[in-house]
């Protein structure tokens, strides 16, 4: 009896995570060096996407109108191409972790400092000189790092 008891429990578990990583893999995107050199039209028009892991690709710049990706809460794009930072980021009001290290950022928007759920922010090894003043106003910013960037000051 014992065992058809435990057997029931573990059954019943694994049912709630197999649900759990389905839910998971609906709203989650990884692409990886994959000579992406923009978003994926499938990140684009799921506007339930959570996770977007785009890392160690060719993207050059994100679209001006981020709305429909207003349920993100991670963005990688480490590795990638890009140079500017639409000020439309203000738009992924979830946003928890943003990671654009090893892109090719002179200059960020100001509008950065907008994000009232960012937690961290990677910028390493960009060619950042400034940083925004409104970063230092972001609520919930637990992680910034910046090494290998041109700043003079902060």
């Amino acid at each position: 009896m014992v065992e058809a008891q435990e057997y029931a429990l573990w059954l019943e578990e694994w049912e709630r995570q197999r649900t759990a990583n389905k839910e998971q893999a609906d709203n989650t995107i990884v692409i990886w060096k994959s000579g992406l050199t923009e978003l994926p039209d499938v990140l684009q028009r799921r506007n339930n996407m959570m996770v977007a892991d785009l890392r160690y690709n060719r993207i050059r710049e994100l679209p001006s109108d981020l709305s429909l990706l207003r349920m993100l809460v991670h963005l990688d794009l480490t590795q990638n191409d890009l140079c500017t930072i639409p000020p439309g980021i203000t738009m992924l009001q979830d946003l928890k972790g943003l990671f654009l290290a090893k892109n090719k950022l002179e200059v960020l928007p100001p509008e950065m400092g907008q994000l009232p759920s960012l937690e961290v922010l990677r910028l390493e090894r960009n060619k950042i000189f400034e940083l925004p003043h409104h970063i230092g106003y972001l609520p919930e910013l637990r992680t910034l790092h910046l090494e290998g960037n041109r700043l003079t000051s902060l």
